[in-house]
């Protein structure tokens, strides 16, 4: 149910922003007002963090560290530059109040745990306060960091990174899982090139989410060179949206990486 829940919040992301960008504004008929003078009774700042709460304990502020901790390491990970775009978040205590505002808001949304938009005001998490709410702000925060230093980050990439920076020693149990019983059984081989060429969430599926996992952890764990290609990938996509495929790009440190990936999902495989 866990992952399912996570799955629909990812399915509908890319849906979102563009719905979200084209109403922005158009809501004078419901209830609460625009997000941007949505107020709540806390707000916590770091840097480009900020966080909006309707309730605070030291729980809250355990996670906003976390949160805000994260940022550095995704820029050193990744080398990008830092920028100073905020990154709002709004956490509701509890899952009455985040579905009051957020169904009034964005009524044509389906039901989800937190989301990340980007509208022309601004980048905005929702979330609440629940026994998810660690993972579901990793990742969305991610989205948050990235999307402020390079808006036109691939799909693929956009979800791996996130999927990647989901949990603080960025393994994923349940795609392991699903990919290395799917290798076995001789159901599923990585291609990089398919994933690239996707561009609407609603073409990806699970496996997809879960592949783009593994070629983030393979390409910023196995070797200097492939570190570095990935870091001068973004850099491309930052300065002019570049969309040479990183799947052509990636066969010039060797002519097999989706054997060499398998290979590596399989060093992480559960053992019996």
């Amino acid at each position: 149910m866990k992952r399912r829940a996570a799955y629909l919040r990812k399915l509908y992301l890319a849906t979102a922003m563009i719905f979200f960008a084209a109403t922005a504004g158009g809501c004078a008929n419901y209830p609460w007002s625009f997000s941007r003078t949505l107020t709540m009774d806390n707000e916590i700042s770091r840097e480009q963090l900020v966080v909006h709460s309707d309730f605070d304990n030291a729980e809250q502020r355990r996670l906003f560290d976390q949160l805000a901790g994260m940022r550095p390491e995704i820029l050193g990970t990744l080398a990008l530059p830092a920028s100073s775009d905020p990154v709002h978040v709004y956490l509701f205590g509890d899952e009455a109040r985040y579905s009051k505002y957020t169904t009034a808001k964005y009524p044509d949304m389906p039901e989800r745990r937190a989301f990340f938009v980007s509208e022309e005001d601004g980048l905005k998490v929702f979330a609440y306060s629940g026994e998810y709410v660690v993972e579901d702000l990793r990742h969305e925060v991610t989205h948050g960091y990235l999307h402020s230093i390079a808006p036109k980050i691939p799909l693929w990439l956009d979800e791996g990174l996130a999927e990647y920076f989901e949990t603080a020693d960025h393994r994923n149990p349940p795609h392991i899982e699903q990919l290395t019983s799917r290798l076995m059984q001789g159901g599923w081989r990585p291609n990089l090139a398919r994933l690239e060429s996707l561009t609407a969430v609603g073409d990806m599926e699970q496996i997809d989410y879960a592949e783009s996992w593994a070629w983030v952890h393979f390409l910023l764990n196995t070797s200097e060179a492939r570190v570095n290609l990935l870091q001068a990938h973004l850099r491309a996509i930052r300065a002019d949206g570049s969309d040479r495929p990183l799947a052509e790009q990636l066969k010039q440190l060797g002519p097999r990486p989706e054997e060499e990936l398998m290979a590596y999902l399989m060093t992480m495989a559960p053992r019996p």
